[in-house]
């Protein structure tokens, strides 16, 4: 089996599913339709849409006020990639940079939404039965790249993961996928899906998740999964992130989470540090040294 760990090796599989398949190779992911409807942002955000699902504004033309959010329309064409990750528009600076994207036909345009940042976690199995968890992102590197701070959490609780469930069914979307949620003003908006493992998959083992069990046993690894009790406010720390962030001139953003708490909670986060484990201490050195 390969594991679906990101957005180019998954196309790339899917493009080749069928030779795969006739060397007993496995990929654990759904078909490719399916998948780009999913993972394209365009393609998802009408779909919620469809579905009464709240996706941030959408402009018609280039903003001229700020802050706004540039996004791709889709991956790029035979699997050249473009500018994938989303970009936070914030100045008229920010807007000259704009050009290095080339035809911005190829983009979108929403507006920027504040507030808390949470995952809505999902593994579907191939019949239409499903788990879901979430977490809450309380520190993100800069630029949208990834959580360094985050807590497991209950929101997955609310009647906001049953309508995605629904829409993800009825899609035939089997496998798994985070979905990135926003709550401003008491409103859910959602903001993106990745049909693929993600970044703080140690959370999933902490909090006793039962995704990566959910995925073993439907693609016939393993017979049963772990039935341990799932963990609220476990936090997920990786603090090579933020050596990265304050190496590279830039500022992680904060969600719902101040400077002052950090300090404050440091002590019992570094027991939580990704790397900072006997298997993976060279690890956390290199990144930190």
């Amino acid at each position: 089996m390969i594991l679906p760990s990101t957005e180019f090796l998954n196309r790339f599989l899917l493009k080749h599913v069928i030779v795969l398949n006739q060397n007993g190779i496995s990929i654990g992911l759904c078909d490719e339709a399916t998948y780009k409807l999913i993972s394209d942002k365009y393609a998802f955000s009408e779909l919620c849409e469809i579905n009464g699902i709240l996706v941030p504004e959408e402009y018609q033309s280039l903003p001229k006020t700020f802050p706004f959010v540039v996004k791709p329309k889709s991956y790029g064409k035979d699997l050249k990639e473009a500018h994938e990750k989303p970009i936070l528009v914030n100045s008229e600076n920010d807007l000259k940079n704009l050009d290095r994207l080339g035809d911005l036909n190829d983009y979108y345009f929403q507006r920027y939404i504040g507030g808390k940042s949470y995952y809505l976690l999902y593994y579907f199995y191939k019949d239409g039965a499903y788990a879901v968890y979430s977490q809450e992102n309380l520190i993100q590197q800069d630029n949208g790249a990834s959580i360094v701070l985050a807590k497991s959490s209950r929101i997955h609780e609310e009647d906001l993961s049953k309508k995605f469930a629904h829409l993800f069914i009825k899609s035939n979307f089997s496998g798994m996928v985070m979905v990135e949620i926003k709550k401003h003003e008491d409103k859910y908006f959602m903001i993106e899906a990745n049909p693929r493992f993600w970044g703080p998959s140690q959370l999933i083992l902490d909090a006793n998740m039962s995704l990566i069990d959910d995925f073993l046993v439907d693609n016939a690894i393993i017979l049963k999964g772990d039935s341990s009790t799932y963990r609220n406010d476990v936090y997920y720390f990786w603090s090579g992130g933020l050596v990265e962030d304050q190496r590279n001139g830039n500022t992680p953003k904060f969600y719902d989470y101040t400077t002052e708490r950090f300090f404050e909670d440091y002590a019992m986060l570094c027991s939580n540090d990704l790397y900072l484990k006997e298997d993976t201490i060279k690890i956390y050195v290199d990144e930190c040294s």
